[in-house]
């Protein structure tokens, strides 16, 4: 695997991994103190 392809997957990792925070916050209607703290709702910081 070269730097080019390491790089499309570590970044597509890290792109799911937001994803499903972000869906995972719009679910439950919950998220991180530090996060929430930027955001006037839930749901403004879960669709950023």
């Amino acid at each position: 695997m070269d730097l080019g392809t390491a790089t499309l997957v570590v970044g597509g990792v890290i792109g799911s991994v937001l994803v499903v925070f972000g869906v995972r916050m719009l679910v439950t209607g919950r998220g991180p103190a530090g996060i929430l703290r930027n955001f006037p709702a839930v749901r403004d910081a879960a669709l950023y």
